[in-house]
């Protein structure tokens, strides 16, 4: 009897893991510097996230417009920048070393659950809401005016 109980304890404790393991918080973004982060981190900001590559020339001129904008960022803003390109870490690396990009990079690989689907044309800009809804998509080459614009509109 004892033995039946042991053996019920240990198949119970076995599936609570299982599930604990299976439930617990995930990154979702992991960033080139090593730090993750999920959505609900950036819960009640606004979160503009830009998708570029390098064989992309327009994405590469809107770097320093991108820099000045992250380096002064409006209150309860988070800005990350992805590249469209499933690159490692060294790569993306060498690339913001390369391109003096100042700002949070991350990584799709291992996949990034972003709440939008990957662009089909670039640059690409996306602006979540402080509810985290899709506020506005941007197309082309952003400025840090027109980011502040994007902003501004994203909270009416």
């Amino acid at each position: 009897m004892v033995k039946k109980i042991s053996l019920a304890v240990v198949g119970l404790l076995a599936m609570l893991t299982g599930m604990w393991v299976a439930n617990r918080p995930q990154a979702e973004i992991i960033f080139i510097d090593g730090n993750t982060a999920r959505w609900s981190d950036f819960q009640g900001q606004t979160v503009v996230v830009n998708y570029f590559a390098e064989w992309c020339a327009p994405c590469l001129k809107e770097v320093p417009e991108l820099n000045a904008f992250a380096s002064n960022l409006p209150p309860n803003t988070r800005f990350l920048a992805v590249s469209w390109d499933e690159l490692d870490r060294p790569q993306l690396t060498a690339i913001a070393e390369k391109y003096s990009m100042t700002f949070d990079l991350a990584m799709l690989t291992p996949e990034a659950k972003l709440p939008f689907a990957k662009p089909d044309k670039l640059p690409a800009t996306f602006v979540l809401n402080t509810q985290g809804q899709l506020a506005d998509t941007l197309w082309g080459e952003q400025t840090e005016q027109s980011l502040r614009a994007a902003i501004v509109d994203s909270a009416r």
